[in-house]
């Protein structure tokens, strides 16, 4: 499965650096990308990589995440990339746009493991704190299981809590959002019924 896994990550790999080089495979996704990295604009991000490369880490070691930061910066480098690459698609090259991209894609990546957490779990994974499930006397195998306690009540919601906090951030960064950008941080409707 490894092995497996692995090729198709440098599929991808291929297919990206083809993609900047005008010349994608023919796949949707790849030749998409190539439209958006030739159409007149900003040029958007290396963010594709960084999703690969995260994606492939996580992949390759399935371990929780030791502490909040860690799970931030899983978030930063899946679903914030692609709102990256959506503002880019979009044409639109603001730092106010890149700060609630930032904010928002760790809410929506913080707030889409916590909805996974049953199908994670039965495929034994977790993406909650190493650090925080010790903290509340929540083991690895009370995750896996489905076993609910307090603890595991616990630590759920400060992992929600800190999606809510990111949430707060760009929808407080909204009013300063340049037009056109407004439509991409519709994610946060979503995140925000999910963690009420």
């Amino acid at each position: 499965e490894s092995v497996v896994g692995q090729i198709r990550f440098q599929w991808w790999r291929d297919a990206v650096r083809a993609a900047y080089e005008d010349r994608p495979p023919n796949h949707p996704v790849a030749i998409a990308l190539a439209h958006v990295l030739h159409s007149p604009g900003p040029t958007p991000p290396p963010a594709p990589a960084r999703i690969i490369d995260v994606r492939e880490s996580d992949f390759l070691d399935p371990q929780p995440p030791l502490d909040m930061g860690a799970l931030e910066s899983y978030a930063e480098g899946t679903a914030s990339q692609l709102l990256y690459l959506q503002l880019a698609a979009a044409g639109i090259k603001h730092r106010d746009a890149d700060h609630a991209a930032s904010h928002l894609g760790r809410a929506v990546g913080i707030t889409t493991l916590l909805r996974g957490m049953p199908v994670h779990a039965a495929a034994r994974r977790s993406y909650l704190p190493v650090d925080l499930c010790a903290e509340a006397r929540v083991s690895q195998e009370d995750v896996y299981s489905g076993v609910v306690s307090e603890g595991l009540r616990d630590v759920a919601h400060k992992v929600a809590s800190l999606a809510k906090g990111h949430l707060d951030e760009a929808r407080r960064l909204a009013p300063r959002l340049p037009p056109g950008a407004a439509g991409l941080m519709l994610p946060a409707v979503a995140v925000d019924r999910y963690l009420k």
